[in-house]
């Protein structure tokens, strides 16, 4: 069974997944804050 490391860059706001509590980013590294994850059409 293959493992999957994550890195944890810190910071005093981050963002994780609402559902698992994954950690994704935080606020620095963030581009936008209003993605979606759907087409722009």
């Amino acid at each position: 069974m293959p493992r999957v490391f994550l890195e944890h860059w810190g910071g005093r706001r981050t963002f994780s997944c609402e559902k698992c509590g994954t950690y994704l980013s935080n606020r620095q590294e963030v581009v936008s804050t209003r993605f979606s994850g759907k087409p722009n059409w």
